[in-house]
């Protein structure tokens, strides 16, 4: 499937890095996220509150990191919303 939306919210350096992040909707069960940096090798994913299944819902993170865009990422249900943060190149 996929994510029906994705923002960008948070955009700094953090040393030699960049640390970005936002939030995202999928549609089912696994998505593309699009980070915008070259290399990605920290990605942290946060089902929100507002989700009717956030205290059952896992998030994971389908790919070896470090990761090039898109990083494909799961969900244990379909239809979520949540926040991701990663930091890389």
């Amino acid at each position: 499937m996929a994510l029906t939306a994705q923002t960008r919210t948070i955009d700094c350096p953090v040393g030699s890095m960049r640390m970005i992040g936002g939030t995202f909707t999928g549609s089912g069960t696994s998505g593309d996220l699009v980070t915008g940096l070259s290399r990605t090798a920290f990605l942290l994913l946060q089902p929100s509150t507002a989700s009717a299944n956030s205290t059952l819902e896992q998030a994971t993170v389908n790919e070896s990191l470090p990761a090039v865009d898109p990083i494909t990422i799961g969900f244990t249900t379909g239809g979520i919303t949540g926040y991701w943060l990663v930091f890389g190149w």
